[in-house]
């Protein structure tokens, strides 16, 4: 797989780390942001092509620190005064671009100012974040006369902060020294904003919506000036910022466990920096005190539940205390009766106030199980279940004791259909199919695999320290694998039932539903021959250019009054598009049938390198990307995202596009090549 594209190219940096040198020119380049993100662990950043830099935190919920886009230009830059003329030496406002590199934890530029009077400065920036956790975005610049004359000037180091949610007081109270600005309690909970710069900077002003430090410059021909700066809030003062070279060394040694010489070069490469990419979703929610992973796009403001343990599977052999801490932010967030909300609202419950979970979706209590017990079994640290953690409302448990309920919720409070399945409710993971249990007996295939494979590892933990509750779990996981070898419909399982008790995504109606048979696999449904046969269908029907599709055919739209509510176009979004999890959930199950020539191929079919060879014009799915892609089925939008009912596009990065693929190659890596090639046909 060539490393050169389309939009730029892949190559290392000084670290070792992977990075992207972007080439975004031309009219197509110029019309998408080209967004890339990472974060301290507290801050959030996300900067894009034109250099600009957004600010957030999702602390006690989601705040954007730049909220008012008509007055924020951006969160830390540079501003060049000469006579009377002021010059923001932002990236997309100079004259020759020269570079743009996006790495792990940084984004790095370089271009040319020019003036009127022959003033030039090659200027260089870079802004990063260490893995620190601390709420703080850092910067170097660099400023070189290249030019012929003498440039001089006063510059200023500038901070545009409009926070959203609660702002402090107004007026503004500002707190000036000597290289550094502070609004004063600028937001209830967070503390002070603070800009600071190097020891050239005296100090600080408010000027607007802007915190500012000003410094004279005066360059001869030849000369450089460094400055170096951080934004970021608190009620203490930040602690300074190693340098950026500093910073990358630091990183490489937070995924220094990733290791894939077994495989290509390049495959190695994509999954170390997927891995990398995956922590710029890295937040914390001083609501529950535990940092997590966040979805990413929408699911900034949206808090879904569901994605926190399910990545916590994808990062647990690399980075176990991360993995646990996810697991700690959702057993935290349950409630007391087993249930874990759709989304997470911040808001406590009166005294004898039953909260609303608000959407009625019936999978995130099985996402939750089925992590605990992947993730312990892979660590071997099965004190996480002795740990005492609070229900939403307060009341302490064990965590065990939050798994139980958990399962208790699963089984009683989602329940049940009269075919043995777990219900679908208003939708399993594929929300799309929210008719399917609208009146409360549709059952889910896919959860009822899940389910299987969460009991599965659970019960032998039960086993030693709660034998009633093993032998409930193990009556309970043969019941489920009955019902679920009773689904299978001569080739492959079927996705489920609807409330008419019709079953749906059958032989009959020609459509193989991707998480159906990748999760009867991997929770040991069926004879070996069933799920043989299911893997066999996926690959024959699913397959496609750039990864599996959720469903072989789609759905008409509108769809039938009985699978869906949403008119979402063929080949988009939940029907019938890409999902990348979901691919390497499937690249999950053939390693569980040890194909590990098929799992390789669809592996590169779902990489980022594949994408932006296959459809090099596509402006995401180069470096990161939306939760899903658009399939063959959607005819000439192949290869991008859904832009119908909900335009996708907007939402990059993603988590979904880079959480999974570090995960799924190591489980192909474990695999002995199998020396008879798979017949798809039998």
């Amino acid at each position: 797989m060539k490393d050169t594209l389309h939009y730029g190219c892949w190559s290392k940096d000084e670290a070792g780390l992977p990075c992207f040198d972007g080439r975004f020119l031309g009219a197509a380049a110029i019309e998408r942001p080209f967004t890339h993100g990472f974060s301290s662990g507290r801050l959030q950043v996300l900067v894009n092509r034109q250099g600009l830099v957004r600010l957030f935190t999702t602390e006690g919920g989601y705040t954007d620190l730049c909220a008012n886009t008509f007055r924020a230009r951006s969160g830390l830059y540079l501003e060049f005064e000469r006579g009377m003329d002021r010059f923001p030496l932002i990236h997309d406002g100079l004259a020759t671009k020269l570079s743009v590199r996006y790495g792990i934890g940084y984004a790095r530029y370089s271009a040319i100012w020019r003036d009127a009077h022959g003033g030039e400065l090659t200027v260089e920036q870079e802004f990063y974040t260490p893995p620190d956790k601390q709420p703080r975005l850092a910067a170097c610049f660099r400023l070189t006369n290249s030019g012929d004359v003498r440039v001089s000037g006063r510059l200023r180091l500038r901070s545009d902060v409009v926070p959203g949610g609660e702002p402090g007081p107004s007026p503004r109270v500002v707190a000036a020294a000597p290289g550094s600005v502070s609004w004063k309690n600028f937001h209830s909970g967070l503390g002070d904003f603070q800009l600071r710069g190097d020891a050239t900077f005296g100090s600080g002003e408010s000027e607007g919506i802007s915190l500012l430090l000003s410094s004279e410059l005066d360059l001869a021909p030849g000369e450089s000036r460094l400055v170096t700066a951080q934004v970021g809030y608190g009620c203490d003062v930040l602690p300074d910022a190693p340098p950026p070279e500093t910073s990358r060394f630091a990183w490489a040694a937070q995924l220094g466990d990733l290791q894939f010489h077994d495989r290509e070069t390049w495959m190695g490469d994509e999954a170390v920096w997927s891995a990398g990419q995956l922590y710029s979703y890295l937040a914390w929610d001083n609501s529950v005190g535990e940092h997590y992973l966040n979805l990413g796009g929408y699911g900034w403001v949206g808090f879904g539940a569901r994605e926190v343990p399910e990545t916590a599977l994808a990062v647990a052999g690399h980075d176990p205390a991360l993995a646990f801490g996810c697991l700690r932010w959702t057993a935290k967030i349950q409630y007391a009766n087993g249930d874990i909300p759709h989304c997470h609202a911040f808001r406590r419950p009166a005294a004898g106030e039953t909260l609303s979970t608000g959407h009625n979706e019936s999978d995130n209590e099985i996402w939750f199980v089925l992590a605990c017990a992947e993730v312990v079994q892979l660590t071997e640290n099965t004190a996480f279940f002795d740990e005492e953690l609070p229900f939403w409302e307060g009341e302490t448990a064990t965590v065990w004791e939050h798994l139980r309920r958990a399962v208790r919720w699963i089984f009683t409070g989602v329940g049940l259909g009269s075919h043995g399945l777990i219900r679908i409710a208003d939708g399993d993971w594929n929300d799309y199919l929210s008719l399917v249990g609208a009146r409360g007996f549709g059952e889910s295939m896919m959860n009822t695999g899940m389910a299987c494979r969460a009991l599965d590892q659970l019960i032998p933990f039960a086993r030693a320290r709660d034998p009633h509750f093993a032998r409930e779990c193990e009556e309970r996981l043969a019941a489920l694998r009955t019902a679920a070898t009773a689904g299978f419909d001569r080739h492959w399982f079927v996705r489920g039932y609807t409330d008419e008790g019709a079953p749906f995504g059958t032989l009959a109606d020609d459509r193989v539903f991707l998480n159906a048979q990748s999760w009867c696999v991997l929770g040991g449904c069926g004879t070996p021959a069933m799920r043989e046969s299911a893997m066999r269908a996926v690959l024959a029907k699913c397959r496609s250019a750039i990864g599996l599709t959720l469903v072989s055919r789609p759905y008409p739209s509108p769809p039938p009054p009985d699978v869906s509510t949403c008119p979402i176009p063929p080949g988009e979004g939940e029907n019938s598009g890409i999902w990348p999890q979901t691919v390497h959930w499937a690249i999950w199950a053939l390693c569980e049938l040890g194909w590990r020539d098929e799992a390789e191929e669809v592996w590169k079919l779902m990489s980022l390198r594949n994408h932006a060879t296959v459809h090099p014009e596509v402006p995401f799915g180069i470096f990161n990307g939306p939760d899903c892609y658009s399939s063959h089925h959607a005819g000439e939008r192949e290869g991008w995202t859904q832009v119908e009912m909900l335009e996708r596009a907007k939402f990059p990065p993603m988590n979904p596009m880079v959480a999974w693929q570090s995960f799924s190659l190591s489980r192909i890596g474990n695999l002995p090549a199998r020396q008879t090639p798979l017949a798809l046909n039998s």
